[in-house]
């Protein structure tokens, strides 16, 4: 078990290997990082602004966290990227497809998927965004530029959130509808949002239920690991942590969770956690 990071520290290329336990609060807004495909002055005249958790290097095998903010009623192009991208909305709302996700919505946008525009609500929007790797932009701004994607086999959503997780596009997530599974892995009530599929390229993503205070070794010897408290406190080696705070592993790392005393009591919440397990990252890195 690894001795967790002060909180609030982000994770950068420098930072030592271990568990992190990151406080998005104490992140600062800035510019968006610079992104393959993308002209550095439109994205900072556009007023995006970004929040890094876990910033990679181009080679590293961690994979990019970070929040973003939309203000009110902003636009991005349509697009496709050579990721997929998994979103939290943590702020306000945004068009996903034909669907409007509020906060607490989750979404996953399917890697070389043509979507958008991305819009967000009249109120703005922030939102969690991670990916499994550093993904170059392509704005599809015309037919031509559609046509010219889809003859290199991207596909194209129409802007409509596909019909299930056996279609390549835009998927929404109903947590309600998941039925709690138990993962034998860790032994924990587990909602498969993205089931593991060896053969695809998403990441694993699940909600996790903490109702034991008993520590559970959440080993992860390949690759890392993500978790944010959705609600409740957990216990992270040994750490009590509050609903929002988020949690990076790293490989060849692990991690023991746990509920926090009287979790699940007549007068307490217990802990949720979002679980976002990385595959293994693409030879390419296209990181700026």
């Amino acid at each position: 078990m690894s001795e967790p990071d002060v909180p609030g520290l982000s994770v950068t290329p420098t930072t030592g290997r271990g568990v992190h336990i990151i406080d998005p609060d104490a992140m600062e807004w800035s510019d968006p990082a610079p992104r393959a495909g993308r002209d550095p002055e439109e994205t900072r005249r556009s007023g995006v602004r970004e929040k890094w958790f876990v910033r990679p290097a181009a080679d590293d095998d961690r994979f990019p966290v970070s929040a973003v903010r939309f203000r009110p009623n902003f636009v991005f192009a349509r697009h496709w990227h050579t990721e997929g991208e998994f979103m939290l909305i943590l702020r306000g709302s945004a068009a996903v497809g034909d669907q409007e996700v509020g906060v607490g919505g989750m979404a996953y946008n399917d890697a070389r998927t043509i979507y958008g525009a991305e819009a967000a609500g009249p109120e703005g929007c922030d939102f969690l965004m991670i990916r499994r790797a550093w993904a170059r932009n392509t704005v599809v701004a015309t037919d031509e530029d559609v046509a010219r994607a889809g003859a290199q086999g991207v596909v194209n959503s129409l802007d409509r959130v596909a019909g299930s997780l056996a279609d390549r596009g835009l998927h929404t997530f109903d947590l309600a509808s998941v039925d709690p599974v138990v993962d034998p892995a860790t032994g924990l009530s587990t909602r498969w949002l993205m089931p593991p599929d060896p053969a695809g390229d998403r990441p694993p993503v699940a909600v996790v239920d903490l109702t034991d205070t008993s520590p559970v070794t959440w080993a992860r010897p390949e690759h890392g690991l993500f978790l944010q408290v959705l609600r409740g406190t957990a216990v992270i080696d040994g750490t009590p942590v509050a609903a929002g705070t988020m949690i990076y592993v790293d490989a060849a790392h692990s991690v023991t969770v746990a509920a926090a005393a009287g979790a699940g009591g007549a007068d307490s919440e217990a802990a949720q956690l979002l679980s976002v397990q990385p595959i293994a990252a693409p030879v390419h890195q296209a990181a700026a």
